[in-house]
């Protein structure tokens, strides 16, 4: 019974890691200076490589007026596609 609660749960189970491993990637830069993953939940620059960006806040930012960076455009479509 346990092993099957575990199957029906993986997916649950494997977002919830990833979602306590970005924060602590997310916390572990701001504590200890680690470069893994810096930002905010809207933006997020990994590796100090190529950014991350939530499309619907690029688009909140175009929208307002707010001139909006190539790398944030860039971040933006690897989400969307």
């Amino acid at each position: 019974m346990t092993n099957n609660l575990l199957y029906r749960n993986r997916y649950l189970i494997a977002r919830r890691s990833l979602q306590v491993l970005l924060l602590v990637l997310f916390a572990g830069a701001n504590y200890f200076g680690w470069k893994v993953l810096t930002g905010n939940y809207s933006t997020a620059r990994v590796f100090d490589w190529f950014y991350l960006s939530d499309p619907f806040a690029a688009l909140q930012l175009f929208v307002a007026g707010a001139a909006v960076s190539a790398d944030i455009l860039v971040g933006a479509l690897i989400i969307t596609f």
